[in-house]
């Protein structure tokens, strides 16, 4: 903890406020410039002035200058991260709202990375943010797309030293990550992440070149892992086709239908609103029991 002991008078006594005191003491980051205000402008003169910070309550020098306008200005610098305890008295009495309590932070010491190798459209990417050492503040991490959207984001391990941060691009293109500690941007921020689209969603199997009539047909949808939007869409000329899609695996899923007329039907694949590579495609039904007359 640390006790902060002042002693001050002036012409004519005057307190300063609990709230003059609170904004000034508030979020101690390394050498902070601190101002006591009069209210009423006069010069406080001290008698003597003491401030024992830290958890093991080790000294810290500190330094009371008198300003010509009125303000008295100290100046001293934490060593130690985390919660202090800051005890203000005045003539032998603590003033009002004292202890106060704040929280020392050394942004330095948060550290991003590293980044995912490849970050891709439509999958959950993750990085890791190491606060160990760093103190004990909000961290408050954002990432804008390409078209200046913020992209949802999801922070795993609230508690712990390690921030996981998740977030699932839908833009392809160069992503900023922002990211502030206490009221602090982290060094280094804002960084520049490009998210491509090398993985793309592909359909195979026979199903989508040629199918029996009134047979159960099948065909396999690769995800690559991608979240997304899947949408399958079979008609022939004279019907549409009814699908099931069944999960075998993460990213593969298998489509079965049952063609009800010959001739040529169209399946269209669709992710995310987007037909995928060479959808529509064309497959051709036929039934060997069935003899067309040609005059």
């Amino acid at each position: 903890y640390a006790i902060i002991s002042f002693q001050l008078f002036e012409i004519e006594t005057q307190l300063p406020t609990n709230e003059q005191v609170i904004n000034i003491l508030r979020n101690l980051i390394d050498k902070q410039t601190i101002y006591l205000i009069d209210p009423n402008r006069r010069i406080l003169h001290t008698i003597c002035g003491s401030l024992i910070i830290g958890p093991k309550g080790e000294s810290v020098n500190v330094k009371l200058f008198p300003q010509a306008n009125g303000d008295y200005m100290g100046e001293f610098t934490p060593k130690k991260i985390g919660q202090h305890r800051i005890d203000i008295t005045f003539g032998n009495m603590p003033i009002e709202g004292s202890p106060f309590f704040t929280e020392v932070y050394d942004p330095s010491q948060v550290h991003i990375g590293p980044l995912p190798k490849d970050i891709l459209i439509g999958i959950e990417n993750t990085l890791e943010i190491n606060i160990d050492n760093a103190g004990n503040v909000p961290l408050v991490v954002s990432i804008i797309s390409p078209s200046g959207i913020n992209v949802p984001i999801k922070i795993d391990d609230i508690l712990t030293i390690k921030k996981i941060v998740r977030f699932t691009p839908t833009e392809i293109g160069i992503h900023y990550l922002n990211a502030k500690f206490g009221s602090d941007i982290v060094s280094g921020t804002p960084i520049q992440m490009m998210v491509n689209n090398t993985r793309i969603v592909t359909a195979y199997g026979d199903g989508i070149h040629y199918a029996l009539h009134e047979k159960e047909t099948t065909f396999m949808i690769d995800t690559k892992d991608m979240q997304g939007d899947l949408q399958v869409h079979i008609e022939g000329s004279n019907s549409v086709i009814k699908t099931t899609i069944d999960r075998i695996t993460n990213n593969l899923l298998k489509v079965t239908y049952i063609p009800v007329e010959v001739g040529f039907i169209n399946i269209s694949i669709k992710w995310n609103d987007k037909d995928i590579m060479n959808s529509p495609f064309k497959a051709n039904v036929t039934n060997p029991g069935i003899l067309i007359y040609l005059e």
